[in-house]
């Protein structure tokens, strides 16, 4: 029996799908009767789903299984954003005990032990700095890890951009109030510059010591 899982109704020629092909056979020599029900692992921890241009939502799904038979497609978990997405698959016997595998699904045909994973990998969530709130913070300040939350800070360290004497990125409107640290060679001690703008607006960068 092929099924297409619900939330793949809405698929594009911009997502990559996998269908998974394959004969379930027991230790015994026969196959395997019952039921797989495959599930998109953790979808509230890696929001937004989407593959492509379809958005997509966490679901699952019951396929039924005669005489070993089973087909199914999926969205590929390489070509979903974040990354770090998984299948459960849960395998319930006609008879006997089940159990469950972790599924890790590439782009195109594949079978169940090509996608057989023996960890789940971690969600890689992402935010836009637009979705973070206010949190008390005023005008001019930053964020600062406190070791157990972000939090509003007015002291926000500098990131000292460590270049070879020579290699140091171009000053500019880009790179303007960027500090840098030039390494010096044999005998000459590294210099500490600022990238700044001065009255007549040209850029140039300004040793600090």
């Amino acid at each position: 029996m092929k099924t297409l899982l619900p939330f793949l109704l809405a698929a594009s020629a911009f997502a990559q799908t996998a269908t998974i092909s394959d004969t379930i056979t027991t230790p015994f020599g026969g196959t395997f009767g019952g039921t797989v029900t495959v599930s998109l692992n953790s979808p509230a921890l890696a929001q937004p789903l989407y593959s492509g241009s379809v958005t997509l939502s966490g679901w699952t799904q019951t396929v039924t299984v005669t005489s070993g038979a089973f087909s199914l497609t999926l969205y590929a978990n390489d070509q979903i954003t974040p990354g770090g997405t998984s299948y459960t698959a849960t395998f319930a016997p006609a008879s006997g005990s089940g159990w469950k595998e972790t599924w890790v699904v590439p782009s195109g045909a594949t079978t169940i032990r090509a996608i057989r994973s023996t960890t789940a990998p971690t969600p890689a969530v992402k935010f836009n700095l637009s979705q973070l709130n206010q949190n008390s913070a005023t005008l001019g300040q930053g964020i600062r890890w406190n070791g157990t939350a972000w939090e509003p800070t007015a002291n926000v360290q500098a990131v000292v951009h460590i270049f070879a004497a020579g290699t140091e990125a171009t000053c500019n409107s880009s790179t303007r109030g960027y500090v840098v640290m030039v390494q010096g060679g044999a005998g000459v001690a590294d210099t500490l510059r600022v990238c700044r703008k001065d009255a007549a607006d040209a850029y140039a960068w300004t040793a600090l010591y």
